[in-house]
């Protein structure tokens, strides 16, 4: 069994943007406090209860939280068993990622990532301190790719089922390809129903709705997997190549090539 002992490494904010803590059993800070750097909060094991911005939060299991430096936040209470990862993240290498996804994520939504990858990264960092930067980078993105996805995916509440439903299928290429149309009728809703309740609910046209999904769905798979882009227009709805790469550019303002090769220097 491991020991219940809190366990921390340090890097430089000056040099190297990070400063990352673990602990089994014991609760990281429990006096409400404030930063001034970005944090996320990520429980790895069991549960925890959380308090941000005076409003208390039960954390399970692989769920997750960003914090800003204007939010204030500690922990209630941890079970013996429970296991939480903090990752600092200074100011700007932050805003370069809130930047780099053209997402802001939403402070305290408590946001849920499924992946032994994550929780191998935590404990790299910890092993091999020559890496812990790249890994830093690299689970952060990760985390940051989740969140789109769950943003796209779980809107403001009170959305009808069929249409949570219906995106849910959208994110199968042969659905993808036909676009509007096919999630009308996956949903059940007639096109004029469905632009008003995708503006209503995401504040988007259901072109806009689609394509945020699209290019949540190409991220993931262009910074995480290996497959070629070739693979990836496919698996997410284009029939050409080329066009996915003009739209991928105009999106996030660089190629496929350039996503991927800026996830490999992480």
């Amino acid at each position: 069994m491991i020991e219940r002992v809190v366990v921390e490494q340090y890097q430089n904010f000056e040099k190297l943007k990070y400063y990352y803590q673990l602990t089994y059993g014991k609760a990281l800070l429990t006096r409400e406090h404030c930063h001034e750097f970005y944090e996320v909060i990520l429980l790895l094991k069991d549960n925890a209860l959380h308090s941000f911005d005076g409003a208390e939060q039960q954390l399970m299991e692989n769920d997750f939280i960003f914090i800003s430096p204007d939010n204030r936040h500690c922990f209630l209470a941890q079970n013996k068993e429970s296991n939480v990862f903090a990752l600092s993240v200074e100011r700007e290498r932050f805003e370069s990622f809130i930047n780099a996804y053209q997402f802001t994520p939403v402070y305290g939504k408590i946001y849920h990532a499924n992946s032994d990858r994550l929780v191998k990264k935590v404990y790299q960092i910890f092993e091999n301190s020559d890496s812990a930067v790249y890994l830093a980078n690299a689970l952060l993105s990760d985390l940051f790719s989740y969140a789109v996805r769950d943003s796209v995916l779980n809107p403001n509440e009170g959305i009808p089922i069929a249409i949570l439903d219906a995106i849910k299928l959208m994110r199968k290429p042969e659905n993808l390809t036909l676009g509007v149309n096919r999630l009308s009728e996956l949903s059940g809703y007639s096109r004029s129903q469905l632009n008003r309740l995708i503006s209503k609910h995401y504040d988007k046209t259901p072109h806009e709705f689609l394509l945020d999904l699209q290019m949540s769905i190409a991220r993931e798979l262009i910074e995480h997997t290996n497959l070629s882009f070739e693979e990836i227009a496919a698996q997410v709805g284009f029939a050409s190549t080329s066009r996915f790469y003009a739209v991928v550019k105009s999106y996030f303002g660089c190629t496929p090539g350039t996503l991927r090769r800026e996830t490999k220097l992480f």
